[in-house]
């Protein structure tokens, strides 16, 4: 029996045929006469989901955008309308940027990292290992490296939209997702030392490793693009979103090039303008509350229902927010509702059109399926015990040494700066008497700031702070940051929407509790500073300083985090004299 034409499979492999020919170098005009003969119209989604499955069976995707021009040729004149382009899909924009990475992560997951995992998986075991074997372990160590760039993806959602939705008084989601992003980095690390340990473990600890990894990430993306940034979309202005674009920059995107540059329309802003409060942003930030309570994300103690996981609580509850979502989404546009009866066509679609059918769920594991319920925690030998605790320390930027904590290895000029940690602090030294600080405007405009120890003005002041080798960052008497130094080369990235946010919901839940403390002590003038020192990737001493801000009267003023890598200083030997 014939297939039928209006078959989604059979459009779909007539499509990849038509592709293969081109790319095997045949003819464009009998490419062209074959689909004319077949199709009267195509939807962009078939040739999309064709170009994939390309992909997926190892065709180069630089060929495929060499030849894009001759796809859009044949298909040309035959391809559907689609909806008009919203500001969010525009080229660019902040949500078309982290949807674009979120599809290059998933065909990393699946087109390279899983189907790798599977053939070395069926390979002989120990010394029998075949050269191929070896060639698609090599294959996963480098999928699995290019998977900790995700960071990147996930930086720039945490220092950029996150502050931006505190604002918006959306306080909980961020906390919560926050927390579900630092587990991913994790398992990704864990996955990664596993595939390069010598002598190499059970495959079936790997195994788990990786396939944990790839559910983690893909139930984010799933968050994403299905809660978080339609809840955004509802709240966030023009503005916000132009802010987003000209930040991202300086915190990197995760396996794509730069975007192009973005900046709204007026339209854009007449639209905004109408918008009403939102009233399913309220309801998901209720809900993630509720979460985050649960967990013990607000430095309160978690209750006795928490899970072991933030990743393994928010699936009791994701089911509930994506509905909400779907309650206040609009219709499914007409060229995909055609497909909704026909199970083939959507899981040929990408992930995010696959969510429109509730055909992708980030719901919890069978609790038969022991492997995806797995939480990966290799116990190290105890060597590299103090390395790993140095790895977790990056992640939360703080720690807390106690009072005798004496790191072996720890540089000896910081052993000293610890032992003399009782002297006074600089910044005592003002509770003298000194010239009061004022500002001075010349006849000519000009403003002169006089300091106690000299006068400078505007411009050089500006360039002092420009060229410091430090990064230093102002949070005052209320916990919010106020200001950051900028020399272009930062260990940690800072982004103007920080501005105006509390401190504490810059850093991962985990952390929030102990940098609270610090500032309570500085608040109550219980201390006047403190101190940490993180081996950064394993590449970069990085020390970091706390130092309490009062005035003559000993008011306090706010706190001024200092941070300065070291590598260079601790590797410094002999002298070196002008």
């Amino acid at each position: 029996m014939p297939e039928n034409k209006h078959n989604s499979v059979f459009r779909q492999k007539k499509i990849v045929e038509i592709l293969k020919m081109l790319h095997a170098g045949g003819s464009f005009d009998e490419a062209k006469k074959i689909f004319d003969a077949t199709f009267s119209s195509v939807d962009v989604s078939e040739i999309t989901s064709a170009e994939r499955e390309l992909i997926g069976s190892g065709l180069n995707p630089m060929e495929i955008q060499n030849l894009c021009n001759v796809h859009a040729a044949v298909f040309k004149g035959s391809i559907n309308p689609t909806k008009p382009m919203s500001a969010e899909d525009e080229p660019g924009h902040p949500v078309a940027v982290m949807k674009l990475e979120n599809v290059v992560l998933t065909s990393l997951l699946d087109d390279e990292l899983l189907p790798c995992l599977k053939k070395w998986q069926q390979s002989a075991n120990g010394d029998s290992a075949t050269a191929t074997d070896q060639q698609y372990l090599t294959r996963m160590q480098n999928a699995l490296k290019d998977l900790q760039t995700i960071d990147l993806h996930y930086a720039r959602k945490e220092n950029l939209l996150f502050p931006l939705m505190d604002k918006y008084g959306i306080t909980a989601p961020p906390k919560v997702m926050w927390g579900v992003d630092d587990e991913i980095r994790g398992w990704i690390k864990d996955a990664l030392r596993l595939v390069n340990t010598t002598p190499m473990p059970a495959k079936y600890d790997i195994e788990a490793a990786i396939e944990k990894v790839a559910k983690e990430i893909e139930e984010m993306i799933f968050k994403e693009e299905q809660i978080l940034l339609p809840m955004v979309a509802e709240v966030f202005k023009p503005a916000d979103w132009e802010l987003i674009a000209s930040e991202s920059d300086e915190v990197g995107y995760t396996l794509i090039p730069d975007p192009l540059p973005w900046h709204p329309s007026q339209k854009d802003i007449e639209e905004a303008a109408k918008r009403k409060p939102s009233k399913m942003a309220q309801e998901l930030n209720s809900m993630a509350q509720s979460l985050a309570d649960q967990q013990g994300l607000d430095g309160k103690a978690p209750t006795k229902d928490a899970k072991a996981t933030i990743s393994e609580a928010m699936t009791d509850t994701v089911d509930a927010m994506t509905d909400v979502v779907k309650e206040n989404a609009a219709t499914i546009p007409a060229d995909l509702k055609a497909k909704e009866n026909d199970p083939e066509a959507i899981n040929a679609l990408p992930l995010h059109l696959r969510a429109e059918f509730g055909e992708v769920k980030a719901s919890a594991p069978a609790k038969d399926d022991a492997r995806q319920q797995i939480d990966v925690n290799i116990t190290a030998p105890k060597k590299a015990e103090v390395v790993e605790k140095a790895a977790e320390a990056v992640e939360e930027k703080v720690t807390e040494p106690k009072a005798t904590d004496e790191p072996a290895g720890m540089p000896d000029f910081v052993k000293k700066m610890l032992a003399d940690k009782d002297r006074p602090t600089t910044n005592k030294r003002h509770k003298k008497p000194v010239p009061q600080t004022h500002l001075e405007i010349g006849a000519d405009n000009s403003a002169t700031i006089v300091l106690p120890t000299g006068n400078l003005d505007l411009r050089q002041l500006t360039a002092i702070l420009g060229v410091l080798p430090l990064d230093v960052t102002f949070v005052d008497a209320n916990d919010i940051v106020r200001w950051f130094s900028d020399n272009g080369d930062r260990v940690f990235p800072r982004t103007r929407t920080v501005i105006g946010r509390a401190v504490v919901n810059c850093h991962p839940p985990k952390s929030m509790g102990k940098v609270q403390t610090i500032l309570d002590d500085f608040r109550s003038g219980a201390q006047d500073h403190a101190d940490f020192w993180i081996n950064l990737h394993g590449t970069k001493m990085v020390y970091i300083r706390y130092f309490a801000m009062r005035d003559p009267q000993n008011n306090y003023l706010g706190c001024l985090e200092v941070t300065q890598e070291i590598t260079e200083i601790m590797n410094l030997k002999g002298e070196k004299r002008l």
